[in-house]
């Protein structure tokens, strides 16, 4: 009638008084991760964002807890009140590994406020949290970009995509492959919004390159400096320019043809978010991530 043996299969720890036959289990904290990393960028895989984390829906079957309670640290450190914001359903952060100890069972939204300089947010990941774990069939992503669950560690990994924006240039007047037309275009970087960056790291290809497949950048008829690109072509992609105000100008056009004075955009996380510009010669015609140059009739 007495406990001699025992066994523990899962986290935690049990122990067994054989004096009195007392068993006393201990569960562990929860311990949540959220990683950090970006696409197609070995040499950086890992970069600082930031995040908010809420809490959307609470667990019914166990008693409410406040996200202030909640532990957050990088390599082992807990941050500071600097470096983390709480509330009783948010916590607002910035980190590669971020480490979460003691995030109550519930619903969770968890939103990209800011990506590293040249890519995109993860606008909203909602996941599950049971039993201290996260429920691995629960993660939805709603926009661009990766995640990956750990069921083993709770690790959550989020990849944003590198920003890319394409640069079209289409003749009035025109349809279907008659409006393709080649030009030469300059980019100008007229100043960033998250530090120092540099063009020069900016990767232009044919857009009907990448629609077979191809992964090879163009060289030809591309010139980098660290604020400017200068281009020619019908169709071409600029992957991962930093954010920041751009001014594009178009150099030369096709015979017979005006060329568009130049306008000005933003990208924040990016994306371009302006949507309307005034120019003469022609029409522009911004979007997220395009941008169609349609060049007038010489009059």
């Amino acid at each position: 009638g007495i406990v001699t043996d025992s066994a523990c299969e899962t986290t935690g720890a049990l122990e067994v008084d054989k004096e009195t036959g007392k068993i006393t289990i201990t569960d562990d904290v929860s311990d949540i991760v959220i990683s950090k990393k970006l696409a197609d960028n070995a040499e950086a895989a890992k970069a600082d964002a930031t995040f908010t984390l809420t809490l959307k829906t609470p667990s019914t079957e166990k008693s409410a807890k406040s996200l202030e309670t909640v532990k957050v640290l990088e390599g082992g450190v807990e941050k500071t009140a600097e470096q983390v914001t709480k509330t009783a359903d948010t916590i607002v952060f910035t980190g590669t590994d971020t480490e979460f100890k003691g995030l109550p069972d519930g619903t969770y939204t968890l939103v990209e406020e800011t990506s590293p300089n040249g890519y995109t947010v993860v606008s909203t990941i909602t996941f599950t949290i049971e039993n201290g774990i996260v429920d691995k069939d629960s993660v939805t992503c709603e926009t661009t970009g990766n995640q990956k669950v750990d069921k083993e560690t709770g690790k959550i990994t989020i990849t944003d995509d590198v920003s890319d924006v394409l640069i079209s240039k289409r003749l009035a007047g025109k349809t279907g492959d008659e409006a393709v037309a080649e030009a030469t275009f300059t980019l100008t970087l007229d100043g960033t919004t998250k530090g120092a960056a540099s063009l020069k790291n900016v990767k232009v290809y044919d857009h009907e390159d990448l629609e077979k497949g191809l992964d090879t950048e163009k060289t030809e008829d591309v010139t980098k400096t660290d604020n400017t690109i200068t281009f020619t072509g019908a169709d071409t992609d600029l992957k991962g320019l930093p954010d920041g105000n751009y001014t594009l100008t178009e150099d030369a056009g096709p015979a017979g043809y005006q060329v568009v004075t130049e306008f000005t955009f933003e990208i924040v996380n990016g994306v371009i978010t302006t949507r309307e510009v005034t120019t003469t010669g022609g029409t522009v015609e911004l979007s997220g991530g395009s941008i169609v140059v349609t060049d007038d009739v010489k009059p």
